[in-house]
């Protein structure tokens, strides 16, 4: 249940005081899958050959004044907040939800199909119902979060064994990550060196995200986007072409990554930032 929202910075409380009330909030493209055809045309965000409909969202809005004055003057506050600015690079307007339940969850995307309701019997109240379609197709929750992925250390000894036996190559582990939401959501994996050949594995599907022939320095990293699809190393430098495996993602609940390299002496790790995603409020 949604509590108030905030519309670029309008916050539509829900109280007689602000006179701002949510009535209504429709929210349509959870599901729509287009061809892999379509790939080219149509950014969206891509699974696979899964392709979600970026989302379409209408609000309708409730204005109440005191009289007729007070309640055009509201209106014009919203309107607004609605409006193109000329002088921006980005159209797009934020809008945050409250939820019932303490969570806070946002999505950015362009006003289209502003519609206002008046008429003489209701002077002074006004309803006005717009579009926001949405830049992603998920919610995101408003909280980053930030989890460190360590090398995992093979199984077994070498052979002729060292001495003195070096144990902590023995040893075995992850790393859990939880996704909070109630979909997928695109995390920014960097590979932070020193680390040779890292691979990293999401357990539970068996998938892999790794770089080939490739050595990360101290002090340097690769970054891996799996929204926008983009593997960069800290110059900038566009490495895609090291990359081998899957653009990994974080399930709702609990997810074990392991991280593996082909140097024992290696001390880099991944640095995984995330937030988690809803398919609807």
């Amino acid at each position: 249940m949604i509590t108030k929202i905030k519309v670029g910075n309008l916050l539509i409380d829900n109280t007689v005081t602000s006179g701002y009330f949510v009535k209504e909030l429709l929210t349509m493209g959870a599901g729509t899958k287009y061809s892999v055809a379509e790939l080219l045309s149509r950014h969206g965000a891509k699974l696979g050959n899964a392709v979600y409909k970026n989302k379409s969202i209408a609000i309708t809005v409730l204005i109440v004044g005191d009289d007729a004055d007070d309640m055009l003057d509201k209106r014009n506050v919203l309107l607004k907040e609605l409006q193109l600015n000329n002088y921006s690079d980005d159209d797009k307007i934020k809008v945050i939800f409250y939820m019932a339940n303490g969570g806070v969850i946002s999505t950015y995307g362009i006003v289209k199909d502003i519609n206002v309701d008046i008429n003489n019997e209701t002077v002074g109240a006004s309803q006005i119902n717009f579009m926001i379609e949405t830049e992603k197709p998920f919610f995101l929750s408003e909280t980053i979060y930030q989890k460190t992925v360590i090398v995992t250390k093979g199984g077994g000894c070498a052979v002729p064994m060292t001495i003195p036996l070096d144990m902590s190559k023995g040893s075995t582990g992850y790393t859990n990550l939880i996704g909070g939401g109630n979909a997928f959501t695109y995390p920014v994996f960097r590979f932070v060196g020193q680390l040779t050949n890292p691979v990293l594995t999401h357990i539970s599907s068996a998938k892999t995200m790794s770089l080939t022939a490739t050595t990360i320095g101290a002090g340097t990293y690769i970054e891996f986007d799996t929204y926008n699809r983009t593997v960069l190393d800290n110059t900038g430098a566009n490495k895609l072409d090291k990359m081998a495996g899957d653009f990994l993602v974080i399930q709702p609940d609990n997810n074990n990554f392991s991280l593996a390299t082909d140097n024992a002496g290696d001390t880099g790790y991944i640095l995984v930032t995330y937030q988690d995603a809803y398919a609807t409020i």
